[in-house]
């Protein structure tokens, strides 16, 4: 096995103290994939509407920055000063970033890497590039933050740390094959997941291996989640693990339907794991389960049908696609990895690709997305089904789903092929997705809001969001295509930022 013998470690120079504390982050920090180790995706406090751009970074060569937020800076991003027109975006860019490249945010700094090689450090402030690192092979996924270490993987196979100050290599560690999910930060330790099937422990003050689990018996392609009790992992044979975090032991392991736990990552919860699967890859699949639907006047009688459904229960033949292979949802105890209850939640995004994980709200609600015919916080009606994908939460006592109700509907919604990534941060949650582009509800008011769209006429439609880089035409080239997925917004204090194949947008409230 090839491992540790490769370890390059720059060490000189550096200004550590002994050991990690493990706080959670500060509110303005979004130090890794869905801002904490339980990948929550939840900030204390959001950013309200209207929005406006504060900067969009377009590589290192160029940040556009607004004037209406620094009349210092040279740029018009205002839609009310400019209706229709378009951003000086330019014509094409050196990098791509993957579908799944969330920024992550720390001491008023953004980093995120590229599929081309590089990693940047940016300022959270005006967007300016602080400073670029070599990533060898690139990445598609998110950084992690470990104290002063920056934290990348890398698509041939490798997991290495940087200065977030300076961006100077620190320690690279190689791996015997590719990593693709983002590292999990759990106080001084780094975990990873690789495609040889095993989980490294990395410390992060010199990139020593702490530990390499044994085989699980097939690649990881996703991330893991955990605490400093236990880190959670799924592997390609669909069996779903909890291992020690001070020894990389198995102490408990359950098997889950499903073809892949690709562009996922399990969410930890009120002692709960919340672990979604890919459901039969099906071009079409959006229309699964609509005869459920038609023979659901209400929604206790829908959650039963479709837990009937999800059983394999035919009803006598009229629910021809029932099977328990669509069941994609799954609760466990994360003491054992049992499950107390089945989630009425059938298949909610077409052609194969997995609906994203669930986000924790102010609450401390679970958030999913549930195709349903009563929806009471999205909007009726969507498209792709007959019926509507609406956000609910999960009751945690009986696994039912639990409505959001307001009175009346927010006015926006997901799309079966189109759904879109979940965070929230207080009351306030994000919809977030590359193609339809960012919103917002706000969960106590069931209104929502248009944060941003890449081009405002588009698909037979139009966008009328507050950010829009394009009023029509085409988007930014980029050096290749980008690797899918959906990623959601990162909330960092008073701004939100999200990245593009081709940029990195921060957004701000501003005064209407």
């Amino acid at each position: 096995m090839r491992f540790s013998t490769a370890i390059l470690l720059v060490l000189s120079g550096l200004s550590f103290t002994s050991g990690f504390a493990a706080p959670g982050p500060a509110n303005s920090d979004w130090p890794q994939l869905a801002r904490d180790p339980a990948r929550t995706a939840h900030a204390s406090a959001g950013v309200a509407p209207p929005y406006r751009a504060r900067w969009i970074w377009c590589g290192p060569s160029l940040t556009l920055r607004n004037r209406a937020a620094n009349a210092a800076w040279p740029d018009d991003l205002g839609v009310r000063t400019q209706p229709g027109a378009d951003y000086p975006l330019p014509e094409k860019v050196s990098f791509t970033i993957a579908g799944r490249a969330q920024p992550v945010v720390a001491d008023g700094r953004v980093f995120i890497g590229d599929m081309d090689g590089k990693v940047y450090g940016l300022s959270l402030d005006d967007g300016r590039t602080l400073w670029t690192a070599e990533n060898p092979g690139g990445t598609c996924a998110a950084l992690a933050l470990a104290g002063e270490v920056v934290v990348a993987s890398s698509i041939p196979g490798a997991i290495i740390g940087f200065d977030s100050a300076t961006g100077r290599l620190l320690w690279r560690v190689e791996t015997a094959k590719a990593i693709t999910g983002a590292p999990l930060v759990i106080g001084g330790t780094i975990f990873s997941g690789c495609q040889d099937g095993r989980v490294y422990a990395i410390d992060a003050l010199n990139g020593n291996a702490l530990w390499i689990s044994t085989n699980l018996g097939a690649p990881i392609v996703s991330e893991l989640c955990g605490d400093t009790n236990a880190i959670y992992v799924g592997a390609e044979n669909m069996f779903f693990r909890k291992l020690d975090p001070a020894t990389g032991k198995v102490l408990a392991k359950t098997r889950l339907n499903g073809q892949s736990f690709r562009l996922l990552h399990p969410v930890l919860h009120a002692g709960f794991l919340f672990v979604q699967t890919v459901q039969p890859i099906c071009v079409g699949s959006e229309y699964v389960m609509e005869n459920v639907m038609r023979d659901s006047p209400d929604i206790a009688t829908e959650q039963t049908n479709i837990l009937h459904w999800l059983n394999g229960d035919t009803n006598r033949g009229q629910w021809r696609d029932a099977s328990p292979a669509w069941k994609h949802l799954f609760v466990l105890r994360s003491t054992d990895l049992t499950e107390p209850f089945t989630v009425p939640n059938g298949p909610a995004d077409g052609c194969g690709s997995p609906a994203p994980p669930p986000a924790i709200d102010g609450e401390g609600r679970v958030l999913a997305w549930f195709k349903t015919g009563h929806p009471t916080l999205t909007a009726k009606g969507s498209f792709g089904t007959r019926y509507s994908m609406d956000i609910s939460a999960i009751d945690l006592k009986s696994g039912l789903r639990l409505p959001i109700e307001n009175g009346h509907l927010s006015g926006t919604s997901g799309e079966t092929d189109n759904l879109f990534a979940l965070s929230s941060g207080g009351s306030l949650v994000y919809l977030r997705q590359r193609f339809r582009g960012t919103k917002v509800i706000d969960l106590k008011r069931s209104t929502s809001h248009m944060i941003q769209a890449a081009v405002r006429t588009r698909d037979g439609g139009a966008w009328p969001a507050d950010v829009v880089y394009r009023n029509t035409g085409e988007l930014p080239r980029c050096s290749q295509p980008a690797l899918g997925g959906r990623e959601a917004v990162v909330v960092a204090g008073d701004k939100l930022l999200f990245a593009e194949e081709y940029c990195i947008t921060c957004v701000e409230h501003r005064e209407p």
